[in-house]
């Protein structure tokens, strides 16, 4: 820099002095000398011009001085500038100079702002004032900063827009984005709002609502409610503000709380907020609460109006309240009012809750009537109707139904159809469903991944549900007790104590908490386990949570202990049911009817149980019961009652219980197209001998069957491998029927058939098939080929095994895996010893040769068989004497 000289300096060599200070590091050594230049510079008309045009630059570099000369030089070159011509980037530096040093003069700075600059000049200007304050090392020394900034932002904006309720979240965007900044940095802004609603309550008031209603957006409903309450502390509060209090209270469950503050605020009551009161009883679950205020709306002018309607009937609809919804449709036809497609949507919704798919379809085929266009919900309860109904068919229908209309196929529709094929266990269809969400550029969430995985592990491919699941986890998607669920309730079926181990390792890991589902399948595995000890101690554990009165877990142990044939235990609990006053379910009353009818059998007071439960009400309505419908006798029920009448072997009463079903209309033909009815009705009859019979509701069976034929990769059409055996102790009775009607020739082709389809055949149905084989001279080979073929590995691993136990090499319960399900009884030994000599005779005249000579051609082929059959009857010579 060069000295400076003893003469007065001229205005190029102040100019030059001027750029030499602005190139300085360092500003806190010359701040007093760049004064001096700039009142000189000042004085001096034909360098203002210079200086105009370096002021931002000088704003610049004595931004950070803490020095009192800071003011005057940025208001030397802020009197420099027209008023007219005085742009944010003047003002911005003068507030940020007072802020620094005098907060006293900001606000008389943006009242001055206001007569030249924009209002969005004014909000950048208030947005930077404020992030000066908040800025990391800040020197700004007020009392309280953020009662400061409040009280700013208010007195400008009271100025600007003569209001600060900014509601609208278009109109106010940036106004409110200011105000989310001040609320976001002060952690104790409800005492600021509190102590400026005390000051000034008219426009105080205003800026606590606009601040209610920007939590409330948020979700942020803690902070809501705590402004309510200030404002209802000092008598401040609106209608809006009790509104937008009742919602956040909804959000948080807190219904009574709701019902509480508008009970105390009848002043600020108004029409409107009858929305949110019947919300808050609809969610409340107080249906004789939100009647009351409903039918208190007639004679209120036009109220109740459309939307009244339909707050109460979606209500309605999620409890199956059918008789309800239709009478409020037909109360909204006699006024003449319109019905909404929401409208619409709740009498659909209160037909599926009940289980009803006709209805379903009725209820949609009206909304063309009433000359309504579908929306997306309208699809999406079609879908969970049929989703129910296990109905893939249907389901595709509705998604043809919404290309051709141009909805979107969002992920939540196709999620809904993932689950739909891990119901059937149609893992292609589910595959299909995963592939055509990721092409269309849709990311697969927690509950997608879930759908699919449970998809896998339903369909018994747990290395493709491990594989999905890290692939979910790759994508940033942690597990929660959603995904853990799953995958336990299948590794616990699958008895890998390992991957249970691994899950509650990853449990702790993520502190994750069980939920009533996952003890629901935690009940189950200790049951399947026969520990029952366990699970009592569980229940017990659990009275004393908000999960104490869930019915599903008793209805677990119930079943185990009638599994188990401990049939005073189950109804010991459904007693205690009754005095804990826990309604029960179809379920559990089914369960309680079984107990009864094994444990007095002869007494019929299963059936007396069942006609009791059917009397206590007019309707029931049971909607954790997973069959369609749910409002009348379900098939767990009857099942209950005719097993029981089978057992006491009274078939008469069986045909009784069937003509009463199809006495119930509507509701009896579907109970007669359930295939868990279906198939208790064959094996009765096929117990009975009662052909005809067994023929008409075994053939009906198999119409249900074949609705759950999925198609896998080769185009083909079979059953799914966890259903497999589904129908076995079925198909044995249409064995034995063939038999018995001399067409013993049709079983083996029969047997090839279904295990083409994919059906599995059971240890005692194969062991049942051979005699049946055997006993004809015509099948008697086939039965000798089956035996073999299907039975004779597991007789050889039992065999092996069993030498293997005694010498140590495996234990008990590795033998049973070693040697497998399927394995010769003594029945099916004895039935091929007994028939050894005529197989051989038979086989004789096959083959045109002596019985000697056809011994020795089927031991080339069949020796193990042959050589087993040796080792059963302790005989060394086999084969016939000439």
């Amino acid at each position: 820099m060069a000295a400076y000289s003893t003469s007065a300096p001229t205005q190029n060599e102040l100019i030059l002095e001027l750029n030499d200070i602005l190139t300085d590091a360092n500003p806190s050594q010359h701040i007093s000398r760049l004064l001096a230049v700039i009142k000189t510079l000042k004085s001096d008309a034909a360098s203002a011009p210079a200086l105009l045009r370096t002021r931002r630059s000088i704003y610049a570099y004595v931004s950070a001085s803490i020095s009192r000369d800071r003011i005057e030089i940025v208001n030397a070159l802020f009197d420099l500038v027209r008023p007219a011509k005085r742009s944010k980037y003047d003002f911005a530096a003068k507030i940020q100079a007072y802020l620094d040093l005098d907060p006293a003069q900001v606000e008389p700075v943006f009242i001055d702002a206001l007569k030249t600059i924009s209002k969005a000049g004014i909000l950048e200007l208030l947005y930077s004032t404020f992030r000066h304050v908040y800025r990391p090392n800040s020197t700004f020394t007020v009392a309280d900063p953020s009662y400061f900034c409040f009280q700013l932002y208010m007195t400008i904006l009271l100025r600007q827009y003569g209001t600060v309720c900014f509601l609208d979240t278009d109109k106010h965007k940036t106004e409110r984005n200011i105000l989310r900044y001040l609320m976001k940095k002060n952690t104790r802004f409800v005492t600021v709002l509190k102590k400026l609603m005390e000051e000034k309550p008219a426009f105080g008031q205003m800026l606590a609502t606009t601040c209610l209603d920007l939590e409330y957006k948020i979700r942020n409903n803690a902070s809501a409610i705590d402004i309510w309450d200030a404002k209802e502390q000092l008598h401040l509060a609106s209608t809006l503000d009790l509104q937008k209090a009742m919602s956040a209270l909804l959000h948080t469950k807190d219904y009574d709380r709701a019902l509480a503050i508008y009970a105390r605020n009848p002043d600020i009551h108004a029409d409107w907020l009858f929305d949110i009161l019947l919300k808050t009883y609809a969610y409340r679950q107080d249906w004789a609460g939100m009647q009351q205020v409903f039918e208190g709306l007639f004679g209120r002018g036009e109220l109740p109006n459309i939307n009244h309607y339909r707050i109460v009937m979606e209500a309605l609809s999620k409890i199956a309240g059918v008789d309800v919804v239709d009478t409020m449709y037909d109360n909204i036809k006699a006024r003449k009012l319109v019905p909404t497609i929401a409208i619409h949507n709740a009498v659909m919704y209160s037909r599926y809750a009940l289980g009803d798919i006709f209805g379903v379809k009725e209820a949609y085929d009206r909304i063309t009537a009433d000359g309504l266009r579908p929306n997306l919900r309208t699809f999406i309860i079609k879908l969970m109707a049929y989703s129910d109904a296990y109905d893939l068919d249907s389901a595709k229908e509705v998604l043809a139904q919404m290309q051709q209309q141009d909805f979107p196929i969002t992920r939540e529709i196709l999620t809904t159809m993932i689950s739909l094929c891990s119901k059937r266990y149609d893992v292609y269809g589910a595959e299909r469903m995963f592939s055509w969400l990721k092409q269309n550029g849709m990311h697969p969430d927690r509950i997608c991944y879930n759908a699919m995985i449970e998809c896998y592990m339903n369909a018994k491919m747990p290395e493709s549900a491990e594989q999905l699941l890290k692939e979910m986890k790759a994508r940033g998607i942690e597990m929660r007790i959603d995904t853990i669920t799953i995958l336990f309730k299948h590794y616990a079926r699958m008895k890998r104590s390992d991957k249970l181990s691994e899950l509650y390792a990853e449990m702790s890991r993520l502190q994750i908490l069980p939920d009533a589902k996952f003890y629901s399948v935690m009940l189950e595995y200790l049951v399947r386990t026969d520990k029952f000890n366990e699970a009592e101690t569980i229940l017990k554990e659990l009275d004393s949570t908000e999960l104490k009165n869930n019915i599903y877990h008793y209805s677990i142990l119930m079943k185990g202990y009638l599994d188990n044939n401990q049939y005073n235990q189950v109804i010991e609990i459904f007693q205690e049911l009754e005095k804990k006053h826990i309604e029960p379910t179809f379920e559990t009353v089914a369960l309680m009817i079984e107990a009864y009818e094994q444990s007095q059998r002869a007494s019929g007071i299963g059936s007396q149980a069942l006609k009791d439960y059917m009397s206590k009400t007019d309707e029931l309505v049971d909607l954790t019961s997973k069959y369609v419908p749910r409002n009348v006798v379900s098939p767990e029920m009857v099942v209950a009652v005719l097993k029981g009448h089978a057992h006491r072997l009274n078939l008469d009463q069986v045909k009784l219980v069937i003509e009463a079903i199809k006495a119930m209309g509507p509701h009896g033909k579907r109970l007669l197209e359930n295939d868990i009815v279906l198939r208790h009705i064959s094996l009765i009859f096929g117990k009975f001998n009662e052909w005809d019979l067994f023929t008409e509701y075994s053939n009906r069976l198999m119409e249900v069957i074949n609705t759950k034929f999925v198609r896998i990769r080769n185009g083909q059409y079979k059953i799914p491998r966890a259903l497999r055996l589904v129908d076995d102790k079925v198909f044995c009775y249409k064995f034995i029927q063939l038999a018995d009607m001399g067409q013993r020739h049709k079983i083996l082709p029969l047997y090839k058939t279904l295990k083409a389809k994919g059906f599995g055949f059971s240890n005692y149905t194969i062991n049942s098939i051979v005699p049946l084989l055997v006993e004809d001279p015509t099948t008697i080979r086939d039965g000798y080929e089956l035996a073999e073929r299907e039975l004779l590995g597991g007789s050889l691993r039992t065999i092996e095994a069993s030498q293997m136990e005694r010498r140590g090499l495996i234990t008990a319960e590795q033998k049973s895996q070693f040697i497998g399900h399927k394995k010769m009884s003594i029945t099916t030994r004895q039935v091929l010893s007994q028939y050894y000599y005529k197989f051989l005779e038979s086989l004789a005249q096959q083959m045109g040769v002596s019985p000697r000579r056809a011994y020795f051609i089927f031991r080339a082929k069949h020796r193990e068989l042959l050589g087993h059959l040796q080792w059963v009857t302790r005989k060394n010579h086999f084969p016939p004497l000439e």
